[in-house]
């Protein structure tokens, strides 16, 4: 198997964009000020729910491919050269 196989870059591919998805949600719920009760339980659904996805997507890359990049928040999601982790970085931001 190469980078060039198109299931492993599908599969690449979708996970970060689950792990930036995730970090968007993370900053913006982060920014908000809800004002209502049932919006505070909703904040902490969404930033609960964005990091269990986030994990889940990080554990996917560490598992398969060990040293990743890591994209530990918003802005760091846009960078594209962003270097490689340790795996053990990769096991702490899961």
């Amino acid at each position: 198997y190469t980078g060039s196989n198109p299931v492993i870059q599908q599969t690449w591919s979708s996970l970060y964009r689950t792990i930036f998805r995730a970090n968007m949600v993370l900053d913006r719920a982060s920014k908000w000020q809800p004002t209502l009760e049932a919006e505070k339980a909703n904040q902490k659904q969404y930033i609960a729910e964005a990091s269990f996805l986030k994990g889940w997507a990080q554990f996917q890359l560490t598992q398969l491919w060990g040293r990743v990049p890591i994209r530990s928040d918003f802005g760091s999601s846009q960078n594209i050269a962003l270097g490689r982790g340790t795996v053990a970085d990769g096991w702490a931001a899961v």
